[in-house]
C-alpha cells in the first residue's frame, strides 16, 4: 500500500486530533491530492538532528491521518484538522515526487479482551487529572493542558480511546512518545503509559515541593 507521508516533529496517536498549517508548496499539493481522491496521509516523526527528510531520517512507524475539517487560504495555504487513525510501518520510500511516499503495511493492535482494562483505566484517569491539576501550577507549559486542568475534564470510558488520549497529554521528548507509538498490545502500552505517569507525577511533586521550602526560606531569611 503506498501512502503520502508528512514528517514532522510531533508523535500522532489513532484516534487523536492534529492541527497543521500547510505551507510549503509541495505539502500543499499532497493535501490537494488528498483530498481530491479522499485519501489519507500518513504522519512520521523527523528523526532529532534529521531535518532534512530523507528515508533514513524519519521513524519506520507513523499514524494514518484523516482530513476531517480544513480552510483554504487566499495564497494557497491551508489549515487543517485531522485524525489518527490506524499505525503503519514504512517498508520502503519514493522520492521522485516532490513529497515522500510510503510503501506501507498497516499495523493492528491487538485490542482483543480490552474490557479487561476497565479497572486498570479507573486507575489512569486518577493519574492523568492529577497529571494535568501539577501541569496547571507549572510555567512554562502549553496553554491548552492548563485550559484543560482548569474545566470539569471528562474523560472517556473507552479503554482505547482513553490510553491513546493518555499518550497523546503527556509532555515528553519525541523520542519516547515514538517508543509508545511503536507498542502493539494495548495491555503493555497501558501498563508503559501508567508507569510514566508515575515517573512525572512523582517528579513535578517533588519539584513542587523544593519550590516551596525555597519560598519558605527565603521568606524566613527576610
Amino acid at each position: 500500500m503506498n501512502l503520502p507521508l508528512f514528517p514532522l516533529q510531533t508523535v500522532l496517536f489513532p484516534g487523536m486530533p492534529i492541527h497543521l498549517h500547510i505551507f510549503e508548496k509541495r505539502y500543499r499539493l499532497m493535501i490537494q491530492r488528498c483530498l481530491q481522491k479522499d485519501l489519507t496521509f500518513g504522519v512520521v516523526l523527523l528523526r532529532k538532528g534529521h531535518e532534512n527528510e530523507k528515508e533514513d531520517h524519519t521513524y519506520s512507524i507513523g499514524c494514518t491521518a484523516k482530513i476531517v475539517d480544513i480552510e483554504t487560504l487566499k495564497d494557497g495555504r491551508f489549515y487543517l484538522t485531522a485524525l489518527g487513525e490506524s499505525r503503519f510501518r514504512i517498508h520502503s520510500i519514493d522520492t521522485r515526487i516532490p513529497y515522500m511516499m510510503g510503501n506501507i503495511e498497516e499495523l493492528l493492535t491487538d485490542y482483543n479482551h480490552s474490557h479487561l482494562l476497565l479497572p486498570e483505566t479507573n486507575i489512569l484517569r486518577r493519574h492523568i487529572r492529577t497529571y494535568l491539576e501539577l501541569l496547571s501550577a507549572t510555567d512554562g507549559y502549553q496553554y491548552e493542558l492548563k485550559e484543560l486542568s482548569n474545566t470539569n475534564l471528562h474523560l472517556p470510558e473507552e479503554p482505547i480511546f482513553l490510553i491513546h488520549l493518555a499518550a497523546s497529554l503527556l509532555q515528553l521528548p519525541s523520542n519516547e512518545k515514538q517508543n509508545l507509538l511503536s507498542i502493539s498490545n494495548l495491555f503493555e502500552l497501558n501498563s508503559q503509559i501508567q508507569r510514566i505517569f508515575r515517573r512525572e507525577i512523582s517528579i513535578m511533586k517533588s519539584l513542587a515541593e523544593m519550590d516551596r521550602e525555597a519560598v519558605n526560606r527565603s521568606m524566613w531569611q527576610n
